[in-house]
């Protein structure tokens, strides 16, 4: 009846956020911009594309670092959200820095030692990956070539014969 693509098994969706579309933190940009100085307070924008800014004071009580983060989301709600970093010895005697991840799941904190943190559009709070349920781009574009003609015998044959080049 209909042609290619008109039904829904060749209907291609993304079917997760992608960390493409989120704002991310990165610990090693804040290290290396020097934020991870004591009691400093920073302002922050994203890069072109991403309008959001944020405020941040790094502290160091009782000896473990933290970062607040205060931010408006685009919903106009103010946000304050305390992070706790985590150390990790280097080989050479330095510390590695790394975020904590704040979110609650299953009425706990997740904990999570991480290197970024994401804030997918339409969501409150920085948290990992996980705990987002956030995915790559090119993990939902690999195979769509194959996925999309695989009902198709003669690109299954094609596909089968030049599978080994």
């Amino acid at each position: 009846m209909g042609g290619l693509g008109s039904g829904n098994r060749y209907r291609i969706e993304r079917k997760k956020t992608t960390v493409e579309e989120s704002l991310r933190l990165s610990i090693w940009n804040f290290c290396k911009s020097g934020y991870l100085h004591p009691y400093g307070r920073y302002t922050w924008t994203w890069t072109p594309g991403n309008q959001a800014s944020l405020d941040f004071t790094t502290n160091y009580d009782n000896g473990e670092p933290s970062v607040i983060l205060q931010y408006r989301c685009s919903n106009g709600q103010d946000v304050r959200l305390p992070i706790e970093l985590q150390t990790t010895p280097t080989q050479f005697g330095g510390k590695r820095f790394w975020f904590t991840c704040p979110l609650l799941k299953d009425g706990k904190t997740c904990g999570r030692r991480v290197g970024k943190l994401y804030i997918p559009p339409c969501e409150l709070y920085f948290g990992c990956r996980q705990c987002h349920n956030l995915t790559y781009d090119s993990c939902q574009q690999s195979h769509t070539l194959q996925r999309l003609f695989a009902s198709h015998d003669s690109i299954k044959r094609w596909l089968a014969a030049h599978s080994d080049t």
